[in-house]
């Protein structure tokens, strides 16, 4: 409780969106803007030289919200005429739709200040003859700035997205859990119980122990996530019209990640000796890590500063990379590249976690 407090009380501001900005117009006000933005804290603008496919961009999750400033904007800023700022977010983004409403504000805070220069500059009446001529003027003075926002649509609905994400949040968080205390009452649990010191006397050996032990929480955790797909199912999220091979390639991205938090549990094992204790130690380590990885909570409402770690994590890692290969449209080959470094930490966590296992055996076999 005091780790949630310290990172989620409140304070004067700690969301922040990393927003992709192309500066079609790179005039002065232009500049200003991104500078101002850049400023908040809240919108934190990255200047993108080759703007490339922006739908490709928002659909792979880089950014949440791409800002288009086009060509003339400081000019008609400057003359006193309309200017525009075009904004691109993706449909049925928790991210994308709060960063837009974030830059709506901003928006609307620049278009009252420059209203209020405009208007400290113009004179209170206009004689008849020329309200024609200054009709633009006052147009201006009125509303300076419009927000011209483009959607960009998933293959799936806005709705049954986010009934989706919300279906893959939850697999994680449960196989989270599932993972690291399996991990941990492998070893502690049976080494207390003491009946592993009879098994000893046969002849079967420590790798078949730890595989039988594996298979078991893979059976289990198959289950779980049987559960939690019916679940989602009759709450109306389509997973049924997702291809079989992204079903197929998700089921074992999640299952290589179990066996990292199996390993990382068993690693964990060596530090507890009660299932009592291996129990706090099991929810001590993945109660922040649902958190913190961005799975119980979107990424975007972490500081600043915590916001590299689902990316670092490698459960977190690898379920983020499931979300975007079935709603941000990622290709297998991109999937498979973001998730290396988590499948690569994943299976080391798992050969520790067996030497720690191993190592759990020889000690009970010297001393029963």
């Amino acid at each position: 409780m005091f780790l949630i407090n310290f990172i989620f009380a409140p304070r004067e501001q700690f969301i922040s969106f990393k927003v992709g900005v192309i500066d079609e117009d790179e005039g002065f006000l232009s500049r200003t803007i991104i500078n101002v933005m850049n400023e908040t804290g809240v919108l934190n603008p990255v200047v993108i030289k080759d703007g490339g496919d922006l739908r490709e961009l928002l659909r792979r999750g880089e950014y949440p919200l791409i800002i288009v400033i086009p060509r003339g904007f400081s000019d008609n800023i400057t003359l006193a005429t309309q200017a525009q700022i075009e904004v691109y977010y993706l449909e049925g983004s928790r991210d994308s739709l709060v960063a837009l409403r974030v830059f709506e504000g901003f928006v609307a805070g620049f278009k009252d200040n420059v209203s209020n220069i405009a208007a400290s500059v113009f004179v209170n009446s206009v004689p008849e003859p020329f309200r024609g001529i200054v009709s633009g003027y006052i147009m201006f003075i009125a509303n300076p700035l419009t927000l011209k926002p483009h959607v960009i649509e998933t293959e799936i609905p806005a709705v049954k997205a986010f009934k989706i994400s919300l279906v893959t949040s939850i697999i994680g968080i449960s196989l989270l859990f599932t993972g690291i205390l399996s991990g941990l009452y492998t070893v502690v649990e049976k080494r207390y119980e003491g009946y592993v010191q009879t098994l000893l006397s046969s002849p079967t050996r420590a790798h078949e122990f730890l595989l039988s032990e594996v298979l078991a929480v893979l059976v289990g955790a198959l289950i779980s996530v049987t559960a939690i797909v019916a679940g989602g199912l009759m709450l109306g999220a389509p997973l049924h019209e997702i291809p079989l091979y992204k079903l197929f390639t998700s089921l074992v991205l999640l299952f290589v990640s179990t066996l990292g938090l199996i390993g990382l549990g068993m690693v964990l094992a060596v530090f507890t000796k009660t299932p009592q204790s291996a129990g706090a130690l099991g929810n001590a380590i993945a109660f922040p890590i649902m958190f913190l990885g961005g799975l119980a909570i979107p990424k975007w409402m972490l500081p600043s500063w915590l916001q590299v770690l689902p990316d670092l994590l490698p459960h977190p890692r690898l379920v983020h990379s499931i979300t975007y290969y079935i709603l941000g449209g990622w290709s297998l080959e991109e999937t498979l590249v973001h998730s290396l470094p988590a499948i690569t930490l994943s299976l080391t966590l798992l050969l520790l976690g067996a030497l720690a296992y191993r190592r759990v055996l020889e000690r009970i076999y010297e001393s029963p």
